[in-house]
Formats: structure tokens, sequence, C-alpha cells
């Protein structure tokens, strides 16, 4: 008997630094004989199990929940593709990253080329918030509490909310809502921190993300 599963080379901002590269795998959730249906004589997937979203199957299991390194050798933090380290780290995982060159990783973060993107873009689009405490909605922007319970694209170990660019359909910035009531964060793709202004509203907050994200915009040619 042999297992099979997909690996996925996995690129997001680091904790320590820039960036972080990692080989990363869904969580086995359940196995897929649990939902055969007799009836039917097919499987009744599910959406969810235990609260956590089914995104497929790997060989006899239900697989979900976000990515993640199985070891932490598959995990390598940098500040830029020319670093010899991470050819070093790329060989030893088996990943050929000769192609993407230093210039894509904006691209890859979903920095680059977002506006011309968005322009082809006929509505707004949001991640399923059902269960989410809402802390501010707008047409184009949604913030939304995140926390260790409820996790969120490992934003929850640093910030406790989210704003979410439904012109872009992506996270715009995150931050920390203090216990005074003041809001303050950064911008959620930029490759370098660019912090926005602490606001005594979250409302006067995503006013002035958007002037943040859209100052970037215009400065780097995005």
């Amino acid at each position: 008997m042999v297992s099979s599963w997909t690996e996925y080379l996995v690129l997001e901002r680091g904790q320590t630094k820039k960036y972080r590269l990692f080989t990363g795998r869904y969580e086995a959730l359940a196995e897929i004989a649990d939902y055969w249906n007799d009836e039917t004589e097919d499987y009744d997937i599910p959406d969810q199990i235990n609260g956590v979203a089914v995104v497929g199957q790997e060989d006899d299991y239900l697989v979900g929940g976000q990515l993640s390194a199985a070891e932490s050798n598959e995990i390598i933090e940098f500040e830029s593709l020319n670093e010899s380290l991470v050819q070093v780290w790329a060989t030893m995982q088996r990943w050929d990253i000769r192609k993407l060159k230093p210039s894509q990783l904006g691209w890859v973060l979903g920095i680059g080329s977002v506006r011309a993107i968005a322009e082809k873009k006929n509505k707004h689009t949001f991640p399923d918030l059902s269960a989410r405490h809402i802390l501010y909605k707008g047409r184009r922007y949604i913030a939304f509490a995140v926390s260790m319970s409820a996790p969120f694209r490992r934003y929850e170990s640093d910030y406790n909310f989210v704003i979410w660019d439904g012109l872009y359909d992506a996270a715009v910035a995150v931050g920390t809502v203090m216990e005074d009531g003041t809001v303050k964060g950064e911008l959620a793709f930029s490759p370098v921190e660019i912090e926005i202004p602490t606001s005594k509203s979250m409302t006067d907050f995503v006013r002035r993300t958007r002037k943040a994200q859209e100052r970037f915009f215009r400065e780097s040619g995005a």
C-alpha cells in the first residue's frame, strides 16, 4: 500500500524576514469513506469538517484547512531570492525555482499588476465571512476580526483584524484594535512594512488604508 499527497511551494510574508518559502500540505480531516451515501451511490462531501474548510481529496482522505509545513526544515525565511541559501534550500527540497525571478516576487504576493486585474472585474468579491465578527462593512471594503480560534491565513498570530478589498479580492491591510479603541496596522500586500496612520475608529482606518493603498500603487507603478 502506498499513500500519496500533493505538496505545494508556498511563498508568503515572513515573520523574521521579508519572505518565507515552505513546502506546504493540507491537513487530513477525515476518511472519504465516512461520507459514502448508499442511496445515491456517491460521496456526500461536506463544505466543512469540524469547522475546517474542505478543499479536496488526497488518497483516501478529505483534506483542508491551511497549508502548513510538516517539518521545520521545510521552511526558510529570506530577504532576496538572490541569496544562495534559497537555492540550496530549493535543491534540498527538490523545487525548481530557477525560473522565478526576484522581480516576480511582487506578482506572486499579489502586488504587481493588481490594478490591471481589478479593472477587468465587474464586481466585488469577498471570502466566506458568514461566521466572522464584522468590524466594518462597505461596498468595497470589509474589516473582520481574526484570532487563534478564528484564524485567517496566519494573520492571527500578529494581528486581530483583516481588511479585505473586494475590488482586488485580496487582504489589503492587517492590524490591531487596541484596548482604548484606537486602530493601528499596515498594508498586507507590500513587500516592505508600510504603516497606516493610527486611527480613532475602524471607519477612519479603512479610509486611511485606501489612501495608503492608492499611494503605494501610484509610487510603485503596480
